[in-house]
C-alpha cells in the first residue's frame, strides 16, 4: 500500500483538487490510503476534508493544533499503514496515472527513496512555466531506472528541497528514524538531506508525476483545474 500524506492548512479552496487528482478511475483500484491532516486550520478544511472522507473510502482525516507542515507530516507517518509514503501538498496536483506509475516503479525496484520529475504551473498566468525544474541538468547526470546512493551521484544533494517529489520506504524511513523539522519554515530540508544520505537504495525515473503551483491566486485552483492537467502525455519525459 502507498500511504500519501497531505498537511493541509486553510486550503479549503483546493484540497478537494489535489485530492481528486489521486482517485482518477486509474487508480482507484490501487491500494493507496490518503491521510489528511488538518493542522489547526481557520477556514473550512476540516469540513471538506470529512466530506472527502466520507466520499471516497480511500481518504482519512486527521488533526492537530497549527504546528507547521512538518509536525502535520510526522502526524501522518505514525498512522501510515503503507509500506511507501509520498508527502504531497493540499495545493497541488498529481498526473492522474502517478499512482500506476509508482506502483510499478516501486514494485520493480523495490527502492528506499524513489525519484521523479515535476513541472511548475504559473497559477497567475494559467500555463506551465517552460524548462521550470530547476533540477533539469541533475536529474539528466544520473541514470534512469538504475538502483544507486548517494555517494555515487552526490550532485543530488543539490535537489534536496522538496519530499513531494519522492517517495519513501516506510520501513526505512522508522528505522533510521527520520523526521521532519517542526519550524515553521524550511522543515522538510532535514529530512531530504538525512533520507538521501541514509538510503542505499535510490532509484530515479524521468517521468514528471507531480504538478507544483507557483504565484498562487486564491480561489483560482479550482477554477482552473481540468482534465489537461492530468494527462500524462503532459508529464512525462521532460
Amino acid at each position: 500500500m502507498l500511504s500519501v500524506i497531505i498537511p493541509a492548512f486553510n486550503c479549503e479552496k483546493t484540497i478537494a483538487a489535489c485530492v481528486n487528482s489521486l482517485l482518477s478511475r486509474k487508480t482507484l483500484n490501487k491500494e493507496i490510503e490518503i491521510i489528511i491532516v488538518d493542522d489547526g486550520s481557520t477556514d473550512n478544511t476540516r469540513t471538506v476534508a470529512e466530506d472527502l472522507k466520507k466520499q471516497h473510502k480511500h481518504v482519512k482525516v486527521l488533526a492537530q493544533e497549527n504546528k507547521g507542515a512538518g509536525a502535520a507530516r510526522n502526524l501522518g507517518i505514525e498512522h501510515a499503514e503503507g509500506e511507501y509514503l509520498w508527502f504531497i501538498d493540499g495545493d497541488d496536483v498529481v498526473n492522474e496515472n502517478s499512482i500506476n506509475v509508482i506502483s510499478y516503479e516501486l514494485s520493480r525496484y523495490k527502492p528506499q527513496i524513489l525519484v521523479f520529475n515535476y513541472k511548475l504551473f504559473d497559477e497567475s498566468k494559467n500555463s506551465y512555466i517552460a524548462n521550470s525544474n530547476r533540477d533539469t541538468n541533475i536529474y539528466k547526470s544520473i541514470p534512469t531506472g538504475k538502483t544507486f546512493d548517494i555517494n555515487q551521484f552526490p550532485e543530488l544533494l543539490e535537489a534536496i528541497s522538496y519530499p513531494w517529489n519522492k517517495v519513501y520506504e516506510t520501513s526505512f524511513v522508522k528505522e533510521k528514524k527520520l523526521a521532519f523539522s517542526e519550524t515553521i519554515v524550511n522543515n522538510d530540508i532535514f529530512f531530504n538531506v538525512a533520507s538521501l544520505s541514509c538510503a542505499k537504495r535510490i532509484v530515479k525515473i524521468d517521468d514528471a508525476l507531480y504538478t507544483h503551483f507557483v504565484n498562487k491566486v486564491d480561489g483560482q485552483l479550482t477554477q482552473i483545474f481540468d482534465k489537461r492537467r492530468l494527462n500524462p502525455v503532459s508529464y512525462t519525459h521532460l
